[in-house]
């Protein structure tokens, strides 16, 4: 018998990792190519870290072209498609087949993820089908749970967060917006990057060493 159906494992987490080339390209202007790799691999280790802080999730999964460094408990899953939708297709099924139940899709670059917005997270997720968390503008999303099986397709990339709500309703699905500011925050470009600087200074030094 699968180990998965031996001890059920039903909440898993899956956080998306572009390969090291491709990742802040935007903030070109205000890093150098090392600090942008440095930052990139802070980024992941501490959504990496806070999600396994978080005892709702029973499960990491990382999807990534590249095998980054893990712990033994965390499951890489090679991005064999190269795009970014259909990569979190492919680990949502390979999360299904593992036996989970819900998923939460995360990117790597929210620096002020916590572990307790994780918790409450996936404790909404009780009561709904669905539970979405939108950047600060409201146009992209920075977490989406979901119940599994779900035909839901995710629609990650410009104005997501009103295409992934647009979708829940046409197919009928009870959803809850959670709004955080360590959600709703994401390092996209040089803007969000001075903004970060301005507020969290060590926090953003400490992230490019």
């Amino acid at each position: 018998m699968p180990a998965s159906l031996e001890h059920p494992q039903p909440t898993w987490a899956l956080i998306l990792k572009k390969a090291a080339s491709q990742a802040k390209s935007r903030l070109a202007s205000v890093l150098s190519e090392s600090q942008r790799l440095t930052l990139v691999e802070n980024l992941f280790q501490h959504v990496l870290a806070e999600t396994l802080r978080t005892a709702q999730i029973d499960r990491v999964a990382v999807i990534s072209p590249e095998k980054p460094a893990l712990p033994e408990n965390v499951l890489w899953i090679r991005d064999t498609c190269g795009e970014l939708n259909s990569c979190i297709l492919q680990g949502i099924g390979e999360i299904s087949a593992q036996g989970g139940t819900r998923v939460l899709v995360l990117p790597c670059d929210l620096p002020l993820l916590s572990r307790c917005e994780l918790a409450e997270l996936v404790n909404l997720s009780a009561d709904c089908d669905m539970v979405i968390a939108p950047d600060e503008c409201e146009a992209g999303t920075n977490a989406l749970l979901l119940k599994l099986p779900s035909d839901f397709q995710p629609r990650f990339g410009c104005d997501s967060f009103r295409k992934h709500i647009d979708q829940a309703n046409r197919m009928g699905l009870k959803t809850t917006v959670m709004r955080t500011s360590g959600l709703a925050f994401d390092l996209d470009d040089q803007q969000d990057w001075q903004r970060f600087c301005h507020s969290n200074e060590p926090l953003s030094a400490a992230l490019t060493l």
